[in-house]
């Protein structure tokens, strides 16, 4: 059952899991919802990938018989030589140039070829392009909700004891009331906690990445919290994140409300939102990719802003997974940086009337999609708040060439697409004691939250 699996640390850079018979090709066969990306069920492939993970298995396994057997399919296959009943994979890329351009998607992304089967192997043709293209590809796959799934989206509990979706401000408010977030204050370790329990409840796979970074005060504790939903389900189309730490100041306890408590907040209403859609897809496809949370530590600097007293829980994360396995991954040999499709950062969220933009070319077809979004929920009423900077729409149509420093650098550098959702100009309040619930919009909290939800739930083709 997904999310059964109790709350585990990151395995360690260099474990390689000798003695886990869950990860590797067997996955298919013991979780609902993973799949090799590129195997039709019907259609049996034989690939270089599977055989050399064959010829590892049998080795481990200590069978001479199986061992000689995927030797000599191996040496067949580098030859050139045909397999009976078991063609070499031809990745499938090719895409409908209509469908494409009704879902808002550059054709040039994917090659086009007017067959129906394509659409259903879109995440393979997907998965086997260049980062920069994968991103408009995955469109492809998204769907269209009518105002009447997307009302069903809204969430406005806030009651404690309620079981139906809480509202954005209700979780930002829980985790301004645990006082200041600096790593290892006490605020700290309960928004950690309380991350934790709101996804392990609803059936996420919680993880952390734990370490001790040196920072100009002296070793500091980082707890880094990763919450995935399917995470055998193969590459994750949104890896969305924000940072869970507050800046540490001697003179005063910073909370952070933009900064990113707000932002953490509409993350876990969009988490209890979409749960229960994301668990029916699954149910009826019998297969979901991926749709991961990262919650970084040790975003905000100790002393100044610097290459290395800056971004500690990100730089740790993605040279880590640029050099292991996930957990689940099933591919020997991929990395699990390698899982991660798109990476779309919060940052600076809450206050009044923001000024959001695109800034990478990459995943400019995602930022015109949550511009859809918007102009859809705005025209069903659904949103409350006076929009951002730019007339009566939070995101802009302007772009920005400005790269902001942040946690998406380190993922960036390494060839992940971002999307930086983030304010610019910054708040008024950013870095100061105002900082607090009161420089919070409630309507803006909750519009943006809603806009994710809706994106979210286009993107990974979830009927409300």
């Amino acid at each position: 059952e997904v999310g059964a699996n109790p709350l585990m640390p990151l395995h360690a850079p260099g474990d390689e899991h000798e003695d886990d018979e869950s990860v590797g090709s067997s996955m298919n066969h013991k979780f609902p919802g993973a799949y090799e990306p590129c195997l039709s069920d019907n259609e049996p492939k034989l690939t270089l990938k599977g055989l050399g993970v064959s010829l590892f298995s049998s080795l481990r396994a200590k069978s001479r018989t199986l061992g000689l057997l995927a030797a000599v399919a191996l040496g067949a296959l580098v030859l050139g030589l045909s397999l009976p009943g078991r063609p070499a994979r031809q990745p499938s890329t090719e895409l409908p140039v209509q469908a494409m351009q009704e879902m808002g998607t550059r054709p040039e992304m994917c090659s086009a070829q007017a067959n129906a089967e394509q659409m259903a192997r879109l995440r393979c043709g997907c998965a086997n392009m260049a980062a920069s293209q994968a991103v408009g590809c995955y469109l492809a796959g998204a769907t269209e909700l009518n105002s009447n799934e997307l009302q069903s989206l809204e969430c406005k509990s806030e009651s404690e004891e309620s079981n139906e979706c809480h509202a954005a401000m209700f979780h930002t408010r829980k985790i301004l009331s645990f006082g200041t977030r600096s790593p290892g204050e006490v605020g700290w370790s309960r928004t950690i906690d309380y991350l934790s329990q709101a996804l392990s409840s609803l059936g996420w796979y919680v993880e952390y990445d734990q370490f001790t970074a040196e920072t100009p005060l002296g070793n500091k504790p980082m707890k880094s919290v990763i919450a995935s939903f399917n995470p055998h389900g193969g590459d994750c189309i949104l890896d969305l994140a924000a940072h869970l730490d507050s800046k540490y100041f001697q003179d005063f306890n910073f909370l952070g409300a933009t900064d990113s408590a707000a932002p953490m907040g509409m993350m876990l209403s969009l988490a209890e939102s979409l749960t229960p859609l994301l668990k029916r897809k699954l149910a009826a496809d019998g297969s979901l990719p991926c749709f991961r949370m990262l919650f970084f530590d040790g975003e905000e600097a100790f002393v100044r802003w610097t290459a290395t007293d800056s971004t500690y829980g990100s730089r740790h994360m993605a040279a880590t997974w640029s050099e292991t396995r996930g957990p689940f991954q099933l591919s020997y040999g991929s990395t699990r940086l390698s899982s991660m499709r798109t990476l779309m950062l919060l940052d600076l969220l809450g206050a009044a009337r923001p000024s959001l933009t695109w800034r990478y070319e990459a995943t400019m077809p995602l930022f015109a999609r949550m511009q859809g979004m918007e102009r859809k929920l705005r025209n069903a009423g659904l949103l409350k708040g006076s929009g951002g900077s730019d007339g009566n729409v939070y995101l802009s149509s302007q772009g920005s060439s400005s790269s902001i420093s942040d946690d998406h650098l380190p993922f960036l550098e390494r060839g992940v697409p971002v999307l930086h959702l983030i304010a610019d100009p910054f708040p008024s309040v950013w870095h100061t004691r105002s900082d607090d619930l009161s420089a919070l919009d409630p309507p803006t909290v909750e519009d943006l939250a809603f806009i994710l939800r809706g994106f979210v739930a286009e993107v990974y083709a979830l009927r409300a």
